[in-house]
This record gives structure tokens, C-alpha cells and sequence, in this order.
């Protein structure tokens, strides 16, 4: 029998055509965010040997301090020794190293890792400096740091850790520069996000594939380390799930955001569940076919945390070994995402606007007003008005209390039929 081939999951670098159709014609509570592919570089700095000599020694013929050794016959002199520290530099990231005091091989063995690099193309540059205070730091002494030589490596996109030894060069041709330095460095790209806490985002670009899979089931596995994972509640997916929410009474149904179905018998399941229910879950594993799984993801929504944070959202793909020899196989990628806190909450205000059709029609707040309605008859009390300016596309809650009277929405016309109230919770 054929070999297995393992599925894949990915992240398209870019909206595809029909991606933003679908975009136009859903209707969604959160906003849009595509993962935007960055590199993220990991840099181990291992050591170093044979560096210029740089310390202060007595040379007692000239009778004064000269830097570096000095090779005067007959005469006893200091010893040839630097305080070696190292700068990592990469586009606009600049990081520095702890100092090795009294010697010309450093040993440093520390990572570091630079992110995010938006340009693949861009070279790392390692410079390695001495400073005559390595208990303090190198550029708040009395000195100035001494270069002692620098290496620039460019970046090797096969994602591999490249660790090798590099000759130091100096800043012009020809200048006077010794030593080597040994350097790790690995590139990997990165699906990345920022996102607000307390937002909630709707991931794009998400993709699952195997070329083998035929009509046979697979695992999908969706996971978050702090946010939250949901499955978007459009027309499309509540489809697929065959939510029984079209026995009830159809305004009932328009309240909570599901669709009603045209027919009578119930639809059966798309897919199934195997961990979670696809409602603000930390992790949740779905089975079903292939294409009813890349209809769930293309939508997903990420609730974030309330505090800022590092998070990572994964998508695993297990073809559950049902086509050809070698057992499962799996695929996976991963979305990074920063969770930053954003500004404080501002408060939301309610307006009414005045009912004179003679005067400027212009919000007033803080104002009390009225509305005279004949005894016993129905009447639109128009002109009401909410704003909120950092609510977004976020949910609100609106408290409206009549003392004698009864309020109703009956009189919205076709806002009960559209998409306003299908996201509206009552």
C-alpha cells in the first residue's frame, strides 16, 4: 500500500480573494486580524579566543601606563589580559552581553533571542568591545569601550541552527583586528499578533491540508496557553453543528445570534467533539472531515486574557493513520500572540436627541427629556443614543425601564430580520 503522507497546518501570508468575500457577507461581533509572518532569531554566544590585549600595564622604560601589553627586554611587565563584553544587534534590537574580566578567551555561553525581525534579509552583527570597569557599566564609565572587532552574519532562513566560528574584521579594511568568536544562531518564522487584553479577535488565515485524507475523518486540536478559543457563530458553522435551535420559536431564535433553518428535520452533525464545546475553551479537539474542519478555523475566533502576557495558539491536524501504511501523522503551526493592556476604560454615555424638527438636532447629555405620548396608544420614543468611544466592536448592555408603561422592539421593522439582531442577546 501507498505511504502515509502527514497533513500540514499553516497560515496564509496574505487574505486570499475568497477569504475577503466571506469577510463582507458574514456577520461578526469581533474584528478581523491576519498573523503577520515575522522572524524570530536565537543567538547563542558561546565564546571567544586570541582578542586584542587591552588592560593597563606599567611599562617602566617610559615610566607611564601604556594599554596592552608591553614586550620590553629586560623589564618586568603586566600581564596581557581584556574585559571582553559582546553587543548583538539586528535591525532595530540591540542587545547586550555580561563582561568576562582578565582574560583574551571569554567564555560566555548565554542565549538571547531577538523579536520581532521583519526583514529575513537583514545581517546580525556581533561587535566586541573592552571596558576598564567590567564591575560597572561599559558605557557609564569615565572610559569610553574599546572595539576590539565585529562579525556580521547573515541569516539562514532552512530554520537550522548554524554554530560555527567567525575570524573578527575590523570596521575599515586593513585595520589592525585579532581573534575569533564562536556563534549559534537559528531563524525561525513566526505567525504574530498583537492584540489588547480583554479583546476578542478573529484569527484569518488559517489552513489545514492533506493530500491524502480522501473522505476520511481527522483530529484537529486547537489550543491556547492563557486566551481563550471559540468557533465563530455564523450561518456557515451553526450548519454544521446542527444546533437544535430551529425548534424554537423564530424570534427567539433571531435573539441569540444562531440561524433558523428551512426545514423540518433536524440536520445531523458535521463533526463531533472530543474535547470542549467550542465555546471559550482553552483546548478543544474536534473530528470530522477535512473540509468541515477548514470551515470552522477559517473564523476562529481568540478571546485574550485580561492582564498583558505572551501567548501562543496551536492548531494540530491528526490524520488518524486511515489512508496508507507508516500509522497517524501529524501537522502543526503556531500563532504568537502579544497580549498588551491597553488604556483605561472609558465610560460609555446615553444621549437623546431634542424633538423639535424647527431646532438643530444635536445630542444633549445630562439633560432630562420628553416625549408626550396619547393615553392608551403605542408610540417610537426615537432619538435615543449610546456611545462608547473604546467599546469597539465589543458587546454593551443596555437597561431600559418603563415605571407604568411596557417597551417593546416591535416597532424596529426589518431590524428584528437582520444581522443587528441575530448578534444581540436578550
Amino acid at each position: 500500500p501507498p505511504v502515509n503522507r502527514a497533513p500540514i497546518a499553516f497560515v496564509q501570508p496574505r487574505a486570499t480573494q475568497s477569504e475577503a468575500s466571506e469577510r463582507d457577507s458574514v456577520a461578526f461581533a469581533s474584528s478581523w486580524a491576519h498573523p503577520v509572518v515575522y522572524g524570530r532569531v536565537t543567538v547563542s554566544l558561546v565564546e571567544a579566543r586570541g582578542l586584542t590585549a587591552n588592560s593597563y600595564t606599567y611599562d617602566p622604560l617610559q615610566q607611564l601606563l601604556v594599554r596592552g601589553s608591553v614586550p620590553t627586554v629586560g623589564f618586568p611587565v603586566g600581564v596581557s589580559e581584556s574585559n571582553a563584553f559582546a553587543e548583538i544587534e539586528l535591525e532595530e534590537i540591540r542587545i547586550r552581553s555580561s563582561t568576562i574580566a582578565g582574560t583574551l578567551d571569554p567564555y560566555w555561553n548565554q542565549n538571547f533571542t531577538l523579536f520581532p525581525v521583519r526583514e529575513a534579509r537583514s545581517y546580525l552583527t556581533v561587535t566586541l568591545q573592552h571596558t576598564d570597569h567590567p564591575d560597572r557599566d561599559p558605557f557609564m564609565a569615565e572610559d569610553a569601550p574599546v572595539f576590539l572587532g565585529r562579525v556580521r552574519i547573515g541569516l539562514d532562513l532552512s530554520e537550522r541552527p548554524v554554530d560555527r566560528w567567525y575570524s573578527l574584521e575590523g570596521i575599515v579594511p586593513g585595520a589592525r583586528v585579532q581573534g575569533m568568536v564562536r556563534v549559534a544562531v537559528r531563524y525561525e518564522a513566526v505567525n504574530y499578533l498583537r492584540v489588547q487584553s480583554g479583546r476578542s479577535i478573529r484569527v484569518g488565515g488559517l489552513t489545514i491540508a492533506d493530500q491524502d485524507v480522501r473522505n476520511s475523518s481527522v483530529r484537529l486540536t486547537i489550543g491556547a496557553v492563557h486566551g481563550n478559543v471559540t468557533l465563530p457563530t455564523n450561518r456557515r458553522v451553526a450548519f454544521l453543528r446542527a444546533d437544535p435551535l430551529e425548534r424554537e420559536e423564530p424570534s427567539l431564535a433571531a435573539t441569540r445570534r444562531l440561524p433558523r433553518y428551512s426545514f423540518f428535520a433536524e440536520p445531523p452533525p458535521r463533526f463531533g467533539f472530543r474535547k470542549g464545546d467550542g465555546r471559550s475553551d482553552r483546548e478543544m479537539v474536534v473530528e470530522g472531515l477535512l473540509p468541515d474542519l477548514q470551515a470552522l478555523i477559517s473564523e476562529l475566533e481568540y478571546d485574550a486574557p485580561f492582564f498583558g502576557v505572551e501567548d501562543v495558539v496551536t492548531l494540530e491536524v491528526d490524520d488518524l493513520g486511515h489512508t496508507g501504511s507508516g500509522g497517524a501523522k501529524k501537522g502543526a503551526c503556531q500563532v504568537s500572540i502579544t497580549v498588551f493592556e491597553g488604556t483605561d476604560n472609558l465610560p460609555p454615555t446615553f444621549r437623546m436627541w431634542p424633538e423639535g424638527r424647527g431646532l438643530p438636532v444635536l445630542p444633549e447629555a445630562g439633560v432630562r427629556v420628553t416625549r408626550v405620548v396619547p393615553l392608551g396608544l403605542e408610540a417610537a420614543l426615537h432619538g435615543l443614543q449610546i456611545d462608547d468611544p473604546d467599546a469597539l466592536d465589543g458587546q454593551v448592555r443596555v437597561c431600559a425601564v418603563a415605571e407604568l408603561g411596557l417597551l417593546s422592539l416591535q416597532g424596529m421593522g426589518p431590524w428584528t430580520r437582520g444581522d443587528a439582531a441575530e448578534r444581540a442577546w436578550f
